[in-house]
C-alpha cells in the first residue's frame, strides 16, 4: 500500500493507492474495544496505534502494550503486532496512524548517566550522538517490521519525541555538556550563561541584536528542528516516501511567556518545508477551548496548506462523559472541562468548522476513555466524517480577503518573561475569529517566495515584525498599493541591524513614531483594549494630515491611526490584541468582505461557511453573491435541514442568508449555485 498528499485540487488530500480518504483519524492512549468499534461504525477510517513504553506526565505509562526497545540494539516486535492485531479485530479493518515514541526508555537512560532526559529536557539532549544514533537504530528497525507486517494496513507514521512527545522543551536550564558543546562549535563563541539570555536587555523588553543571547536561543530552536529533520530523514531512509510521515510542531501561535523560547519551535518553518515530513499534528489552542470563544490552530495552517502539507486539527477538550482520573491520578484539565452536552458537542462541531473550512483533517482524542461517550458527541463526529467525505473531490480555494503575518525570528529578540508574544499572537486569535470575514495566517517567510500572491488580500496584517531582515523589508514594500491595507502592531521594525531604532519603524512603515517609556492600552470611542501589562518601551504615532487619530493612549497620544500614504494605506496600532471589532472596521474599510457583522466565530472557504454562537440566535450572513447554502454538520437536530437561500436586502440590494442558531449550535453550510 503506498499512501500519499495530492494537492492538484488546492487542499491536501490523503490517497491510499490513489484512492481519497478523509483525513479523520481516532485516537487514545489506551484504545479500548469498544470505543474502538464505535468510531468505525461512526464511518472513521482510520485508528492510531502507539508504540512507547515510556511514562506520561502524569507518571503513568501511555500504552498499556509496553515498549518495543527492550535493550541495546533488542527488540520486542510482538508489542506492535499485539496492538495491530487487537486494532484489526476490534475496528473490522481500519487503516491504522502508526506513532513511534523516540524518547529514550528508562533502561537507556539509565546506561547513560548524566544523559538529559528529553522528555523533560529536549533542549539538553537534541544534539546528543548517542541518542539519536540508538534511537535512529530503533527506528529503521521498527518501521522494517511495520511495513513488511503490517504495511497493508498502516497508512502513515508519526515521530514522537520530547515533552509530551511534542517535540518541544518543558525545563532545559541545566546547561548539559552536550547541548553546551554543540552550541560552541556552532557559534564559534562561549555558550552564554543562563542570565545572559534571560535577563539582559537593551531597551525594556528588547535584546540589543547583537546579544549574544540571540543566537543562543536561534540555536537552542535549530538543534530541535535539526534533531526532528534528523529522524525524519531516516525514516525516509526505510520508507521512501511510500507512507505519509508527521510530527507535532509548530505551536507558535500556542507558546507565550515562559515557553516561548525554550519550547524549541521557532525554527518551525523550515520543518514545515521539508519534503520527508507531510503531515504535523497540533491540539486546539489551549487558550480558545471555553464554549464562548473561537477555535483555532496552534500553527500558521496556511503556511502549510502553501506547502502542500496537512494538518491535523486534534480535539482533546475535556467533555462531561471523560474520565477525571487514571490510575489514580488527576488529569489536568479538569478547570476547562465543558459544562453539558450542548456545550461539549458545539466545539466539536466549531473545531469541525474551522478543520473543513482550512481544507484541513481532524483528530478525534479519546486519551483515556470515555471522551466522547454520549449520542451527541458521536453525531457530530459522524457529521464531520460525512461532510469532509463530500468535501475530497471539490476543488478548494481560501477566500481570506485578510492575511496575517507571523515572523518567527522577531520573537528571538524579545523577553520570554513577558507577556508580549501573548497578546500579539496567542490573544490575537480571538479576534480574528470574531471580525466577521475569514483570514490566512501565513509565515513572513512565504513573502519572500515568488510563488506567493498577494493579490487577494485587501489587509495584511503584520501583529510582529519587530525584526525584518533587509529582503523581508524589500518584500513588505512591495506590497504598498492602492487596493490595499498593511495593519501594524505595537514596534514593527523596530529591531535593525544597527541596533534599536525608531527610525528604521518610519523606514518600514511609512508612519513616523515618537519612543515613550511604556504603553498599556488605546480607547476608542467608549471602548479600551490592549496589552495585559504594560509593555516597555512604548511607541505613538506621529500625525500627519495624511493621517486620521482613530484612538488615543490615556494621556492623550495617537495609539491608533490609519490613513493613506503616497499609493498605499497604513494603519498602525501602539497596542494589541486589536478586538474583533476593530479588526472587522478596518478589514471593511480596506475593501475586504464583511460576512457578518456581529463578535461571533466565523469560518469560510469557496467550499462552505462555518458558523458558531454561544447564545440562541439568527446570524445574518453578507453574501458575496447570489448563493444558497445546504446544511452539512449541525449540533441540533433542526439545523440538519432545508436549503437556505439568498434574500435580497432592499436597502442596499446586497444578497443575505438569516442562519437560526440554538445555544452553543454550530454549523457547516456548504455554498450552492442558486436555483
Amino acid at each position: 500500500m503506498i499512501t500519499r498528499l495530492d494537492t492538484t485540487l488546492g487542499h491536501p488530500r490523503l490517497l491510499v493507492d490513489d484512492r481519497p480518504i478523509a483525513p479523520v483519524t481516532f485516537r487514545s492512549f489506551r484504545p479500548q474495544q469498544r470505543y474502538v468499534a464505535e468510531f468505525a461504525a461512526l464511518g472513521v477510517d482510520i485508528v492510531n496505534a502507539q508504540v512507547s513504553g515510556n511514562l506520561c506526565s502524569l507518571g503513568v505509562p501511555y500504552s498499556l502494550y509496553g515498549s518495543a526497545w527492550t535493550a541495546p540494539g533488542t527488540y520486542d516486535f510482538t508489542v506492535v503486532d499485539r496492538q495491530m492485531a487487537d486494532l484489526e479485530a476490534w475496528s473490522g479493518g481500519q487503516l491504522v496512524l502508526m506513532m513511534l515514541d523516540l524518547n529514550p526508555p528508562e533502561w537507556w537512560l539509565a546506561a547513560h548517566p548524566g544523559h538529559a532526559n528529553p522528555f523533560t529536557d529536549l533542549g539538553e539532549a537534541a544534539s546528543s550522538p548517542a541518542w539519536r544514533a540508538d534511537a535512529g537504530a530503533y527506528l529503521a528497525a521498527v518501521l522494517a517490521h511495520c511495513e513488511a507486517r503490517w504495511g497493508q494496513r498502516i497508512a502513515g507514521y508519526a515521530l514522537l519525541g520530547g515533552r509530551t512527545h511534542e517535540w518541544f522543551c518543558h525545563r532545559d536550564a541545566t546547561d548539559q555538556p552536550i547541548k553546551v558543546e554543540a552550541a560552541e562549535r556552532a557559534l564559534g563563541r562561549p555558550w552564554p550563561s543562563r542570565a545572559e539570555r534571560e535577563s539582559v536587555f537593551a531597551q525594556g523588553q528588547f535584546r540589543d541584536p547583537a546579544s549574544p543571547a540571540v543566537d543562543a536561543w536561534r540555536f537552542h530552536n535549530e538543534q530541535v528542528a535539526d534533531l526532528l529533520l534528523h529522524f525524519a530523514r531516516l525514516a525516509q531512509g526505510v520508507l521512501d516516501h511510500r507512507k505519509v510521515l508527521g510530527a507535532f510542531f509548530g505551536y507558535v501561535l500556542q507558546f507565550g511567556s515562559q515557553q516561548l523560547l525554550f519550547g524549541g519551535h521557532l525554527d518551525c518553518e523550515r520543518v514545515f518545508a521539508s519534503a520527508d515530513l507531510d503531515f504535523f499534528l497540533c491540539p486546539a489552542n489551549y487558550h480558545h477551548r471555553r464554549a464562548d470563544q473561537v477555535s483555532s490552530f496552534m500553527m500558521p495552517v496556511d503556511s502549510l496548506r502553501r506547502h502542500g502539507k496537512l494538518a491535523l486539527l486534534e480535539f482533546d477538550h475535556i467533555t462531561p462523559s471523560a474520565v477525571t482520573h487514571v490510575e489514580g491520578q488527576p488529569i489536568p484539565g479538569q478547570d476547562s472541562r465543558l459544562a453539558d452536552f450542548d456545550q461539549a458537542s458545539g466545539v466539536m462541531g466549531r473545531d469541525a468548522c474551522l478543520a473543513l473550512a482550512k481544507g484541513q483533517g481532524l483528530w478525534w482524542f479519546d486519551m483515556f476513555g470515555g471522551w466522547f461517550d454520549d449520542d451527541r458527541l458521536r453525531s457530530v463526529v459522524r457529521q464531520a466524517q460525512t461532510a469532509a467525505e463530500s468535501l475530497l473531490d471539490q476543488p478548494y480555494r481560501s477566500v481570506a480577503q485578510v492575511a496575517v503575518v507571523v515572523d518567527t525570528t522577531s520573537l528571538l529578540y524579545v523577553d520570554q518573561r513577558g507577556s508580549l508574544a501573548q497578546s500579539l499572537l496567542l490573544r490575537q486569535l480571538d479576534g480574528l475569529g470574531r471580525m466577521g470575514t475569514p483570514y490566512d495566517i501565513v509565515f513572513s517567510g512565504d513573502l519572500l517566495d515568488p510563488d506567493w500572491s498577494a493579490d487577494a488580500y485587501r489587509l495584511i496584517y503584520f501583529p510582529n515584525l519587530f525584526a525584518p531582515s533587509a529582503k523581508l523589508r524589500a518584500a513588505v514594500k512591495r506590497l504598498r498599493g492602492a487596493d490595499r491595507t498593511l495593519l501594524w502592531a505595537y514596534a514593527p521594525g523596530f529591531v535593525a541591524e544597527d541596533g534599536l531604532s525608531v527610525e528604521a519603524m518610519a523606514e518600514l512603515t511609512g508612519l513616523h513614531f515618537a519612543q515613550v517609556p511604556a504603553v498599556r492600552s488605546v480607547r476608542v470611542g467608549e471602548h479600551d483594549y490592549g496589552f495585559a501589562a504594560d509593555q516597555q518601551p512604548g511607541f505613538v504615532a506621529v500625525t500627519t494630515a495624511d493621517l486620521d487619530v482613530l484612538g488615543r493612549t490615556p494621556d492623550g497620544h495617537a495609539g491608533l491611526v490609519e490613513g493613506r500614504l503616497g499609493d498605499s494605506r497604513v494603519a498602525w496600532s501602539a497596542v494589541g490584541p486589536v478586538p474583533g471589532w476593530l479588526l472587522r472596521e478596518i478589514a471593511q474599510r480596506a475593501g475586504a468582505h464583511i460576512y457578518c457583522d456581529d463578535d461571533h466565530p466565523l469560518y469560510a472557504s469557496n467550499q462552505v461557511l462555518g458558523l458558531h454562537s454561544p447564545t440562541a440566535l439568527t446570524r445574518r450572513v453578507w453574501l458575496p453573491e447570489r448563493r444558497s447554502l445546504r446544511p452539512l454538520l449541525s449540533t441540533r437536530a433542526a439545523g440538519r435541514a432545508g436549503l437556505l437561500t439568498a434574500q435580497r436586502d432592499g436597502g442596499t440590494g446586497r444578497w443575505y442568508v438569516d442562519v437560526p442558531l440554538e445555544a452553543h449550535e454550530a454549523r457547516l453550510l456548504a455554498w450552492e449555485a442558486e436555483r
